[in-house]
């Protein structure tokens, strides 16, 4: 079975349109229509009822998506098991030292380490500049990544890094943080933490779906019913309110949803006179 047909159709479903879907992954919607009439024929099943109104799964197709979210889980878990094994013959730990420090203290340190690890090569270059190693060690594994892409929602162009990375760590991945300063530098006045009010007005959904993924987090019940209460209130914002009925939590979806539709009336009212 096709595991990239599968996660393209796991796009679309979760954002309930060909016309999205197709930003989202780059095919034209005759494209995607294809696509899905010839998984639908591998498979036997209609998967899935295109409308006016978007797409929704048949009911076969309900049945089978947290087969198919589990079957797509557990093929990126393999890849990246075979991707580890693989690395595990070639491995290079990069080393930034200043020269003081690699001339007089590395050359016993590495002795060490390479009787501990004999198949692991280092890479030791020397600095000179205070926060030249943070520029030379700063990297980002992106085999990982790859298999979590961002979300995307039409006219929007931000979604909060917390989905993906939080998705991650829910799929079994172990996200490490040291109490260790890397870097030190200064806010910008158009960055990401002071403008965060500002990127939530302007992408409503991304930050719906950043509600709507709390709710698989094992938290109090309490700050579950707000995010769903959030979340309902930004699909309204946002203009998608059929994406409540993607709700990872219906009980707390449908308890907040009146409270929800009024906080969506207070968000408007609060965007509309910021934007004054």
């Amino acid at each position: 079975m096709d595991g990239k047909k599968l996660e393209i159709l796991m796009t679309a479903v979760d954002l309930g349109s060909l016309s999205k879907a197709s930003d989202a992954v780059g095919y034209t919607q005759s494209g995607l229509t294809h696509l899905f009439d010839s998984l639908e024929r591998e498979i036997g099943l209609t998967l899935i009822w295109r409308g006016h109104r978007g797409i929704s799964l048949t009911r076969a197709g309900e049945e089978l998506m947290p087969y198919i979210r589990e079957f797509l889980r557990a093929n990126a878990n393999l890849e990246n098991r075979i991707s580890a094994i693989t690395e595990q013959r070639s491995e290079t730990v990069r080393v930034a030292a200043y020269a003081s420090i690699a001339m007089h203290w590395m050359p016993e340190i590495l002795y060490r380490f390479r009787r501990v690890c004999p198949h692991i090569d280092v890479d030791l270059r020397t600095v000179d500049h205070e926060l030249e190693p943070f520029e030379l060690l700063e990297a980002w594994r992106t085999d990982v990544l790859r298999h979590y892409p961002f979300p995307v929602w039409k006219s929007e162009k931000f979604a909060p890094e917390q989905i993906v990375f939080n998705q991650i760590a829910l799929d079994g991945y172990k996200i490490r943080w040291y109490p260790t300063a890397m870097a030190i530098c200064e806010y910008q006045d158009d960055g990401l933490t002071k403008g965060s009010r500002k990127l939530e007005i302007q992408n409503p959904m991304g930050y719906a779906m950043m509600y709507n993924h709390k709710l698989k987090y094992d938290i109090p019940f309490a700050q579950k019913l707000r995010c769903a209460m959030q979340c309902t209130a930004l699909s309204i914002v946002g203009r998608n309110p059929q994406y409540i009925l993607q709700t990872n939590l219906p009980i707390a979806a449908i308890a907040t949803l009146f409270p929800g539709v009024l906080l969506a009336i207070r968000r408007k009212w609060q965007y509309r006179c910021e934007c004054l």
